[in-house]
């Protein structure tokens, strides 16, 4: 998906990556050479990201805060809102809510506080994104987008 989008940027917009393992940052250089795609890869913590404030107009969040810890959730987000422009928009991608015995045979791990009290869309919201709407479901996935205001 990251080399698809890259390919889209054009020749005077930038695409990257963090990844928070050597592992992860190689399945995502794969990607973008099989792809044709230039795509500036780091590794990095979701939490601090190594880029500048107000950089990109959009970050794509696939399957990454949904499992995570919520004060790293939170810092993940804080850091995205401060690396996105004013009007930028934050997309988060991931697992919609399993019940049932879906959640019994699922090996993805989602913090279950962070589904009662509103998922993505809440996340976002918590940190000052506006607005915040849930654009689609789709193939058992659910896209939210947040937008960061202007100042």
């Amino acid at each position: 998906m990251l080399a698809a989008l890259a390919l889209q940027v054009g020749l005077s917009g930038q695409a990257c990556a963090v990844a928070e393992t050597e592992e992860a940052a190689s399945r995502v250089r794969k990607a973008a050479a099989k792809a044709g795609a230039l795509v500036d890869i780091q590794i990095a913590p979701f939490h601090d990201l190594p880029h500048a404030d107000a950089l990109f107009n959009l970050v794509i969040l696939r399957e990454v805060i949904a499992s995570m810890r919520p004060y790293d959730r939170a810092a993940c987000l804080q850091d995205v809102r401060r690396v996105l422009a004013g009007g930028g928009r934050c997309l988060i991608i991931e697992w919609a809510e399993r019940g049932g015995l879906g959640v019994l045979f699922s090996k993805r791990f989602v913090d279950p506080v962070y589904w009662r009290s509103g998922g993505a869309e809440r996340a976002l919201q918590v940190e000052g994104f506006k607005p915040v709407r849930r654009l689609a479901e789709s193939d058992g996935l659910v896209f939210i987008e947040g937008v960061r205001p202007w100042r």
